[in-house]
């Protein structure tokens, strides 16, 4: 079922959209009229940019329709089309399936962003907006995407709207009553800071900051940022029925004393309130010290946790292989920066002539584990061990005198003293 304005059919014939040869009998067709209508070069870039979203979003909600659907067809007024609605199994959508579309990026499809070298060696699915010719397919979750959220109806006055800031693939939705006595908290709507100057008093930066430093290796961090939003967010259901259960017993009549309906009403909502606020400040103060958590833990290209360096971020085989990344194909005379590959072509098998011989020398050396050098080159290298061999040797003898006289003048000050 859909609401519309008083007119909404008049509007479309008074404007010339209402495309009543393309009707069915008696039937205003809504999308012919008010859909996107988008001509050559941008109509399939449009149509896709429009489409896939809803394609995807029918097959996680209700995977046995949506897979009768296809993905490669527009979304246009003047192009294909998709259902407005499709049917999902009674009771089988819940509010984690909608969490975990709006966290999408067409994980395990064709689509996926999270694959490919667009995506990086880490998995990267955040892509900025780019001119033509060309396109990015448009996931759920966006690095451009300052809020979301999921309204949850619930009986009595008490339905919720789960609300969540930057990016939801790496942030927390938190539950607001629709029906709240009082404001968010403070750090919700504050204006010591915004989008462009940055401040601790302003929420969006925590779950913004956390989300940044994710796309240094996104399939790594963003797996324990999913954990920690996972864990607060079941926190949050489980601490609901405590708070639903504490507003019961406020909202009672208790007999023999006179209390109205609306008194108890607000009263069970002051106390759901209150609850809410103070679980939305407790994630926000923990989310600040997650933040903190990973800075410490992801930065130097390694994983610290402890001074033991648990280990290094690792580039995966794929990536290291590729000739566009230039890893595999390096030699003494480049490519530094990679084989350029051709759009439309296998990499390296069409590449120029200039571009093959680089590949060919690259796999000799590397198969040989020596690299080629050329006489001049090799009288060059033989010149710069001698240098370092006697600057080597100088820094050993100056050290050694300096030892000599200083040895024995330790004093309590000393950052290190070791007996002889």
């Amino acid at each position: 079922n859909n609401l519309h304005s008083p007119g909404v059919t008049e509007l479309a014939d008074e404007m010339g959209w209402r495309r009543k040869d393309a009707e069915k009998p008696c039937h205003f067709d809504f999308f012919l009229a008010y859909g996107a209508e988008v001509e050559e070069p941008l109509k399939p870039l449009m149509g896709y940019y429009i489409s896939r979203r809803i394609w995807r979003g029918y097959t996680m909600l209700a995977p046995e329709e949506g897979a009768k659907l296809n993905p490669k067809l527009t979304h246009l007024a003047n192009g294909g089309r998709l259902p407005t609605s499709v049917a999902a199994r009674p009771r089988s959508v819940t509010l984690e399936m909608i969490m975990k579309v709006h966290r999408d990026h067409y994980e395990g499809t064709p689509y996926d962003l999270t694959k490919g070298m667009a995506a990086g060696p880490f998995g990267n699915p955040n892509r900025q907006d780019m001119p033509g010719p060309g396109q990015w397919e448009r996931a759920f979750s966006l690095t451009r995407t300052i809020l979301s959220y999921v309204l949850e109806p619930r009986p009595n006055g008490r339905s919720v709207a789960w609300f969540s800031y930057d990016a939801p693939h790496g942030s927390v939705y938190l539950p607001f009553y629709a029906a709240a006595t009082a404001s968010a908290p403070d750090s919700l709507h504050s204006q010591a800071g915004d989008m462009s100057i940055y401040s601790k008093d302003v929420a969006w930066w925590a779950f913004n900051l956390v989300n940044t430093w994710s796309n240094l290796n996104f399939k790594l961090i963003n797996a324990e940022i999913r954990q920690r939003v996972e864990e607060k967010e079941a926190e949050a259901v489980l601490l609901m029925r405590a708070w639903e259960a504490e507003a019961d017993a406020a909202e009672a009549m208790i007999p023999g004393v006179s209390k109205s309906l609306s008194l108890a009403k607000t009263s069970a909502l002051d106390i759901l309130t209150q609850r809410s606020n103070e679980f939305i400040c407790q994630v926000l103060a923990e989310w600040w010290q997650f933040l903190e958590h990973l800075f410490s833990k992801y930065s130097r290209a390694a994983v610290d946790y402890s001074e033991g360096d648990e280990g290094m971020q690792v580039y995966p085989k794929w990536w290291l292989d590729s000739p566009e990344v230039g890893f595999r194909t390096w030699t003494p005379d480049g490519p530094y920066h990679g084989v350029l590959c051709k759009v439309g072509q296998p990499c390296g098998v069409n590449a120029t002539s200039q571009d093959s011989e680089s590949l060919s020398t690259s796999s000799k050396a590397w198969n040989a584990t020596t690299f080629p050098v050329s006489a001049k080159s090799t009288s060059g290298l033989f010149g710069l061990i001698v240098l370092l061999l006697i600057m080597f040797a100088s820094t050993y003898l100056i050290g050694l005198h300096h030892g000599r006289r200083s040895s024995g003048r330790h004093t309590a000050g000393d950052y290190v003293t070791l007996a002889a």
